[in-house]
């Protein structure tokens, strides 16, 4: 198991993906090889007219729209929905889909799909069937924040959980947060899941609890803390924005909020 908490840069530690054909950029910041086992963590920039590859995946999937005004296509439906910034993606299991520009996106699949990561070397990570799941039952979700979400005053004052079991999720995790200048979260620790996050805005630091690191945080990029590690995470002076959460689920902490399942 790794040890400790680890950055990864998109900038310096991004891995370039085959996946957009008609343009486009798209980089895996969260992978196996760099210690994440539970969040496959890709940012895809996407320009006017331009689609990513056709993909499915064994495992679901969640995506936050960064900027502009982009579309998902239901491959299973043909059925193209628009997205505006700021909303989230669920991919139920098995879904296929596609990704619209002109949009940037960040997110994935979780856990990680060896087929979407091709040559990366890729340590063993979970496995299974995917969930079953009625005919009826959309494989394709666009969910706001705000107006989804359910607030988590321990994590941030402004904070909301989008994607988990409470939305009918089995193993995706997403929830946007945003600390003001100089907040940080209570210290906590999941037991049995693996936490990370993507700096969309904003700087500050996250704090190794159990063996007294401090790491720079900044936009661009994605953090990872193995299970077990105590840890905290601090905004500096301009405030910090994120997207990610605990994978899989911390139940016990949701039920301990309140959150019903």
């Amino acid at each position: 198991m790794m040890a400790g908490v680890r950055i990864s840069r998109l900038e310096t530690d991004g891995i370039d993906l085959p996946i957009t054909p008609d343009g486009g950029r798209a980089r895996a910041v969260l992978h196996p090889a760099m210690g994440a086992r539970e969040r496959g963590l890709i940012h895809l920039e996407l320009p006017a007219g331009a689609a990513a590859a056709p993909l499915r995946h064994p495992m679901e999937a969640v995506y936050y729209v960064v900027a502009g005004e982009g579309a998902v296509e239901d491959l299973d439906r043909g059925v193209r929905t628009p997205l505006g910034a700021g909303c989230m993606v669920y991919l139920a299991a098995g879904q296929g889909y596609r990704l619209w520009g002109p949009a940037v996106f960040v997110g994935g699949p979780c856990p990680p799909d060896p087929a979407l990561l091709g040559d990366l070397p890729l340590p063993a990570f979970p496995s299974g069937a995917p969930p079953a799941r009625s005919p009826a039952a959309p494989g394709v979700r666009v969910l706001d924040p705000q107006r989804d979400g359910v607030p988590m005053p321990m994590i941030a004052r402004r904070s909301w959980l989008v994607v988990s079991p409470h939305m009918g999720a089995e193993r995706a995790v997403m929830n946007l947060v945003e600390l003001a200048a100089g907040e940080r979260n209570v210290p906590h620790v999941h037991d049995a899941s693996e936490d990370s996050l993507f700096v969309l805005e904003g700087s500050g630091w996250a704090y190794d609890l159990d063996d007294g690191t401090r790491l720079p945080l900044g936009p661009g990029c994605a953090l990872v803390v193995p299970p077990g590690v105590r840890h905290i995470v601090e905004a500096g002076a301009g405030g910090l924005r994120s997207v990610g959460g605990p994978v899989p689920p911390d139940r016990a902490m949701l039920r301990a909020m309140g959150i019903a399942l």
